[in-house]
């Protein structure tokens, strides 16, 4: 694939963020969107050559995507698209789903009223962001999303468990931003808000085990909406 021909990635590439992880989130929805086969090759001269940057940020997101299982490394050959990408994202799906459901039930146990107060204003928020019609502020809605999640992990009131939800956040996060451009994307994020309004009335009520298991589900249907999405054109 000629990257330097067909896509001007360097005009995505901005000084605030760390350039490794610019490249790697770039390639990572690049990967998970189908723009790259099975097997591919990504070959680092061509990626510096359409990002414009020196090797160093591009051989560092290329160890970041191998650690997810993305992509994968062959001695004195060249790093390569993975051929089970499919059994890679699902992986990481359920891992992600089991972490996030395990942290919504510790907060159905462990939350204050003012956490449940907070969570109800984001969801509020989001709600109206479609009460006009149209088309909403996709970027706001991502950002009261990863609120919500992440009030709840806050309340979980565990580090460790935390920590292990983060590490599989880049992935998601990929995810969700591919969801904003599927054809049917504004009925499948009044859906997650429907599914969010389920998990805070089972935190409310703190039912751990209702929090848990419709946490899980949401996380799953969520990613499975996207995950077989390749891109058009």
């Amino acid at each position: 694939m000629g990257l330097a021909d067909n896509i001007n990635l360097s005009d995505r590439i901005i000084e605030a963020a760390p350039l490794r992880e610019q490249v790697a989130d770039i390639l990572r929805g690049m990967i998970l969107k189908g723009q790259f086969e099975a097997g591919e090759q990504l070959s680092e001269r061509q990626l510096c050559s359409a990002f414009n940057i020196s090797t160093t940020p591009v051989k560092e997101a290329l160890r970041m995507l191998q650690t997810e299982g993305l992509v994968y490394s062959v001695p004195r050959k060249g790093t390569f698209v993975s051929n089970v990408l499919g059994d890679r994202i699902s992986q990481s799906i359920m891992m992600r789903a089991s972490l996030e459901g395990i942290a919504a039930g510790f907060a159905a146990r462990d939350c204050t009223e003012g956490e449940i107060l907070q969570m109800e204003a984001v969801l509020n928020q989001a709600a109206r962001m479609y009460d006009g019609g149209g088309v909403p502020d996709w970027k706001k809605l991502i950002a009261l999303n990863d609120d919500f999640h992440g009030m709840i992990r806050d309340a979980c009131q565990n580090d460790y468990l935390i920590n292990l939800i983060r590490s599989l956040r880049t992935i998601d996060h990929s995810l969700r931003t591919i969801s904003f451009e599927l054809p049917n994307a504004l009925d499948n994020h009044k859906q997650s808000l429907i599914e969010h309004r389920r998990i805070l009335q089972a935190i409310k009520a703190h039912d751990s085990e209702t929090a848990e298991a419709v946490m899980n589900a949401h996380v799953r249907d969520s990613a499975e909406r996207v995950r077989n999405f390749r891109a058009r054109g």
